[in-house]
């Protein structure tokens, strides 16, 4: 029995209509896998059971032989098993919503987000979107994660004469870069 590996992932079992030949296929790609001259050299393999491939050397991945004869009551080609997907051990597995549905929550959460922001007095609201548009001329990103960055973020957000408020830019960018 020949076992073939082709690069796409299908694995071919076969017996070949000459059975001496089985060892020589194997035997001849394994020498010729090596030599770049013959990645583009055609081989004809003819099964027991009359089907015929050509496979190029490039495209078989590995060649096996076994003395063994294979089961004709199984297919000569498999395709491969599809890889299972990767669950990690904070995930939460939901069953799938139909798009009416998750339109639905969307709209919900966009809606609690505006309302959120409605709530934020005029005067924090326009320190907020000054204080992210300098910091984002200047490629620094916002950080949720350090307290002492966040502070001063609230501080300007609470200020009321802008001089103070370019101090505070000032001192966020100067703060993010020592840490960097």
């Amino acid at each position: 029995m020949v076992k073939i590996e082709l690069t796409n992932g299908d694995i071919l079992r076969m017996n070949l209509k000459n059975r001496s030949r089985e060892k020589t296929l194997r035997d001849a790609w394994y020498a010729m896998s090596d030599m770049l001259n013959q990645k583009d050299k055609v081989l004809k393999i003819m099964s027991y059971t009359g089907n015929e491939y050509r496979l190029k050397v490039e495209e078989i991945k590995n060649c096996e032989y076994s003395p063994t004869v294979f089961d004709n009551s199984v297919p000569e080609m498999q395709k491969p098993a599809p890889l299972p997907r990767k669950i990690y051990e904070n995930s939460i597995r939901t069953p799938p919503r139909g798009s009416a549905e998750l339109a639905s929550i969307l709209h919900k959460k966009a809606t609690d987000l505006f309302n959120l922001f409605d709530s934020i007095p005029e005067l924090h609201k326009r320190n907020m979107l000054i204080f992210l548009e300098a910091i984002k001329q200047q490629n620094i990103p916002f950080n949720f994660t350090d307290p002492i960055l966040l502070d001063i973020a609230a501080e300007a957000m609470k200020e009321e004469d802008p001089q103070k408020l370019m101090q505070h830019i000032r001192r966020y960018i100067d703060c993010w870069r020592s840490k960097k």
